[in-house]
């Protein structure tokens, strides 16, 4: 079955929600086991920090750019070094967001 785009960019809304939660409390677990800002726990949490800010980020470029085809959005995200992120809205696969360095 083809998507459409606006069956794209729900799907990447709603998995898109669910990361954020999972890195929330990943975030939250760390931050109680850390030690001091030198331990592996903090150090991350700080990187599960910022992966939230880009999906965050993502999620808002595919709310404004809603009416646009999936693959222009895809194009845009892949501009803000969001590549990970256009890859789960083209595919739907979420395995490998936030493991892109760029």
């Amino acid at each position: 079955m083809e998507l459409t785009s606006t069956t794209r960019h729900q799907a990447y809304l709603d998995e898109s929600i669910l990361w954020e939660r999972e890195l929330v409390d990943y975030i939250r677990r760390c931050q109680t086991q850390a030690a001091d800002e030198d331990s592996l726990s903090a150090i991350a949490a700080a990187l599960a920090r910022h992966e939230l800010r880009r999906c965050l980020q993502a999620r808002a470029l595919v709310r404004r750019l809603s009416e646009c085809p999936a693959q222009d959005v895809a194009t845009a995200l892949g501009s803000g070094c969001l590549s990970d992120h256009a890859h789960a809205l083209m595919t739907g696969k979420w395995a490998a967001v936030g493991l892109v360095i760029e």
